[in-house]
C-alpha cells in the first residue's frame, strides 16, 4: 500500500479529499470525499481500515488558510519604500497602497 496520509482537499473542506502517496508516478490523488467505487477508493479504504491511526486530516487548511500572507509580502513596498512614502505623500497614501494590497488578498 502506498498511501502515508490523507488530507481534506477543496475551499470548503468538505467535498474531496487527496491522498498523498509513496509512489514517484501518481505521488497524490484527489477523489470525492464518499464512495464513488474506484481503484482509488478501495486502496483508500484499506488505508483506513489498516490501522486506527489512519484517519482523514485537515492539515492542509492552516496553508490554504495563511495562503494570502505570502501572497501579501510580495506586493508590499520595502520599508524604505514606506518610509519614503510616508514623507513625501502622508499616512493616508500610505494607509491606502497598503490597503490596495489588503483588499488584492484578502484573509479567508
Amino acid at each position: 500500500m502506498s498511501i502515508y496520509a490523507i488530507d481534506k482537499w477543496d475551499e470548503d473542506r468538505d467535498n474531496k479529499i487527496i491522498a498523498h502517496r509513496n509512489d514517484d508516478l501518481i505521488p497524490y490523488y484527489v477523489l470525492p470525499n464518499t464512495d464513488d467505487g474506484s481503484d482509488e477508493w478501495i486502496e483508500v479504504q484499506e488505508w483506513l481500515d489498516a490501522d486506527a491511526g489512519n484517519i482523514i486530516t485537515d492539515n492542509l487548511k492552516y496553508a490554504a488558510d495563511t495562503a494570502y500572507i505570502g501572497k501579501r509580502v510580495s506586493e508590499y513596498p520595502s520599508i524604505v519604500d514606506q518610509l519614503d512614502k510616508i514623507f513625501h505623500d502622508g499616512v493616508d497614501a500610505w494607509k491606502a497602497d497598503i490597503q490596495a494590497v489588503k483588499d488584492a488578498h484578502p484573509k479567508p
